[in-house]
């Protein structure tokens, strides 16, 4: 696994003890003097690099951000007027002393790492530093705890000298070995064996939410101006007409009569105009809300996998007779020789859980180059929505190609509103006294935290006001020095405060929890012409930002889910399209020379920790992370010391010529067990590596070197501290001795005793011709050799 540079900055600033102590010091340079990294090419051979500053932890920038986090937190907790200076004398909401002494250790020093100072800064300020400060850093990576360096190497003496015994294999031939299997075919009999297997995984899952909310707002106004015009025209007609008549008479002389008619008629006439007017203004306002929102969601996941094998294994007995098939395992057969190279000095080392490295490589996820990249599980760093916060959110939402993601509610909101009285030439005259509103919109999950009004206006008399600021309440009359100005034109003057009014809220914020809007009402006295300006700030609550964080996850888990699940696709996609490629290929692993190699190698680092008294990766030459211009550059003094170290251990011993042994894996802790004794391969010496709980491994010292390797275990300084030998040293080793070596050449070594053979087992199978069982003979009467009897 490739390094991050994270990783090569946190090896360097912590594991340079263990390079700088076998270094040689140059000219000038302290005796124990650690060389500095690099970073970026410099034009010239003397460059300038900054010295490493060792014991000061290494940058983490999960732990940068959690400490920016955690700083915000305390930030917002802060009560305006306990912890915030409200006087423009002291800097207004700059933060107290009182307040300042109260933060913790971890956020004062945050905010020194960002160079902004607590004292005299505005809190706005102070949150916006932060907020700057939490871009996305890269996942860190997590390399695990690495080993401490031993101040010096551990007293360490040799077993002694002897001749170096090496015993040298060679494989000879294969023979059938023990019988495996025995097939019995009855006369006319036919066995047919056929095999299918059914893997089938479905899996749907659907999600609907629907929610509808519609908005409409109508606001109609009509006005109506009537003129109406009405004529009357009266006609009035009074008729009488009356019959008087009066009759009387007499007979005779005495007959009298008398008669009377009375006729009136009378007409009359009037005309009259009448006009009317009539204003009239209706006004109807309707609001009415819905929004219609649908959602669908639907998430479905199919996985069929169907595996079907065939096999069609026919045994037909059509002879006439019984027959039967004999399976033998096959053997192969080493013929060992033992050399003697010499005296050599002999060091002797008890190694637990050889391949302990091995079975760490087992337990992690092996890439397969032609899979696709697994993304990396959410719930690693963010198992539910407590773990998001605005440090991490952007990088979550990258890495899943996450769509609609939404800032975080900021800390602070500031609504501002006005409101004018007067057209600046009005008169106060008969009209003292105004009153006005203002309405500022409450956002949601915020609460008021202060107020800053400002008032000005012209008069020519002595005004006064009184503000109404939701449930808070001040009274501000321009008496001090400074706050009326003559304007030369008359009586009037100018007026404004030296300084904004402010009004702060309580810091329960209880009483507006269920407001929708905040209401500042003014009253003005002798005063015509003013306008007043307000600034409201908002603090966020704790459950904004909870529902922000609930919102991000549900958002970013969708996401995830959607790379997931085409993962899953493509990655069964293309183990179906393996399966059928691969059809009745065979994995017959490593050739036993490639294991023999990974052995010695291991074994070797194992060695190598003794002698040096710590661990392999110590020497880590620092390299700069390249980029788009400049390839990955490594410390030139770094390469030279560590190369020196190199050379050193890999010519003072004959690591070609090592011995071991494996000891069962009883000798390896308890919890490992299991697992090494379940160890299965084809290749019984690596099987055997991979169980041992302990090796015992013989390591010679070269010739000459006996003196350098002795120096090096009491002073810890290599090549006897006179630096690398030249090519006439006696220490000097020619890369073709060196290449001799490794490739098996002849190295004066002589044969001690006879040769013998080695057997050993193997997986494969051999079907046995004839009927007749195996049997084998002893080769002779006098030693314990057998071989199969033809």
């Amino acid at each position: 696994m490739a390094n991050s540079a994270d990783n090569n900055l946190f090896r360097f600033t912590h594991l340079r003890a263990a390079k700088s102590r076998f270094r040689r010091p140059q000219a000038g340079e302290p005796p124990i003097a650690s060389a500095p990294t690099i970073h970026a090419p410099a034009p010239t051979s003397a460059r300038q690099k900054p010295p490493v500053i060792s014991g000061l932890p290494a940058f983490d920038p999960m732990r940068e951000t959690r400490d920016l986090v955690s700083a915000q937190r305390e930030f917002e907790k802060l009560d305006p007027v306990r912890d915030l200076n409200l006087s423009v004398s002291r800097g207004l909401f700059t933060l107290q002393d009182s307040a300042i002494k109260r933060l913790s250790p971890r956020t004062k020093s945050t905010l020194e790492k960002l160079g902004v100072p607590l004292a005299g800064t505005h809190i706005g300020e102070l949150v916006a530093a932060i907020d700057g400060a939490l871009t996305p850093p890269q996942p860190a990576d997590t390399p695990g705890q690495p080993p401490a360096p031993s101040p010096r190497p551990a007293e360490l003496n040799a077993v002694g000298v002897a001749d170096l015994l090496v015993v040298k294999q060679q494989i000879k031939r294969y023979e059938a070995g023990e019988i495996a299997h025995i097939e019995n075919i009855l006369d006319g009999e036919s066995k047919l064996r056929t095999h299918r297997q059914l893997d089938r995984t479905e899996e749907v899952i659907s999600t609907l939410k629907e929610q509808e909310h519609e908005k409409e707002t109508e606001l109609q106004t009509t006005e109506r101006f009537e003129l109406n015009r009405e004529t009357t025209r009266t006609q009035q007609a009074d008729q009488k007409v009356g019959f008087g008549l009066s009759l009387s008479g007499k007979y005779g002389p005495t007959v009298e009569f008398e008669s009377k008619l009375d006729v009136s008629n009378q007409t009359s006439e009037e005309n009259g105009l009448k006009n009317s007017v009539t204003y009239a203004k209706d006004v109807v306002e309707r609001s009415k809300e819905r929004i219609v929102e649908r959602v669908r969601e639907e998430r479905r996941l199919t996985i069929l996998r169907e595996i079907e094998e065939v096999n069609e294994h026919r045994l037909t007995n059509d002879s006439g007779e019984h027959s039967a098939g004999i399976y033998q395992f096959v053997d192969k057969i080493y013929e060992s020789q033992v050399f003697n190279y010499g005296l050599r000095q002999m060091f002797d080392f008890m190694i637990p859980e050889p391949a302990s490295y091995m079975w760490h490589l087992e337990q992690m996820p092996q890439p397969d180059p032609e899979l696709p990249i697994a993304p990396i599980r959410l719930e690693v760093e963010a198992s539910d929505a407590n773990h998001i916060h605005e440090g991490n959110y952007l990088r979550l939402g990258a890495r899943y190609g996450t769509k609609g993601l939404k800032a975080p509610p900021p800390i602070f909101l500031v609504r501002s509103a006005s409101v004018t009285q007067g057209m600046g030439n009005d008169s106060e005259e008969d009209q003292p006294r105004s009153r006005n509103q203002i309405e500022i919109q409450i956002p949601k999950g915020y609460r008021p935290v202060w107020a800053l009004t400002t008032v000005m206006g012209v008069t020519d008399e002595d005004p006064h006001f009184s503000f109404s600021v939701g449930n808070e309440h001040d009274y501000w009359r321009p008496t001090a020095q400074g706050e009326r100005i003559d304007v030369q034109e008359g009586s009037l003057r100018f007026y404004r405060p030296n300084a904004n009014r402010v009004t702060i809220f309580p810091s329960d914020g209880g009483l507006y929890a269920d407001d929708d809007k905040l209401y500042i009402h003014i009253f003005a006295h002798e005063t015509a012409n003013y306008s007043v300006h307000t600034k409201l700030t908002f603090q966020r609550k704790a459950e904004a930002l909870r529902d922000w964080a609930m919102s991000t996850y549900d958002t970013i888990a969708d996401a995830y889910s959607n790379v997931l699940l085409r993962y899953q696709q493509e990655v069964e996609t293309l183990k179906q399209k393996k399966e059928a490629e691969k059809g009745l290929a065979f994995e017959f692993g490593n050739p036993p020379s490639v294991n023999e190699r990974i052995i010695r190698t291991e074994l070797k680092k194992h060695c190598l920790a003794f002698i040096r008294n710590e661990h392999a990766g110590l020497l880590n030459t620092a390299h700069t992370s390249g980029g788009s211009l400049y390839p990955p550059l490594f410390d030139i003094e770094d390469a030279k010391a560590d190369g020196a170290m190199v050379r050193f251990f890999e010519h003072a011993f004959e690591w070609d010529q090592i011995q071991y042994v494996f000891y069962p894996y009883f000798w390896a802790r308890p919890g490992g067990w299991a697992d090494r004794f379940r160890a299965r391969n084809m290749d019984p010496e690596l099987e055997e590596f991979l169980k041992a709980g302990y090796a015992r491994v013989v390591v010679p010292v070269r010739v000459g070197f006996e003196a350098a390797v002795s120096y090096f275990m009491q002073k810890g300084l290599v090549w006897n501290d006179e630096g690398e030998p030249p090519i006439d040293h006696p220490l000097y080793k020619p890369i073709v001795d060196e290449i001799k070596e490794r490739t098996g050449g002849d190295l004066g070594e002589v044969p001690v005793g006879d040769p013998w053979e080695t057997h050993l087992p193997t997986t494969a199978v051999l079907v046995r011709k004839g009927h007749s069982l195996p049997e084998w003979e002893r080769v002779s009467p006098n030693e314990w050799k057998w071989k199969p009897k033809v």
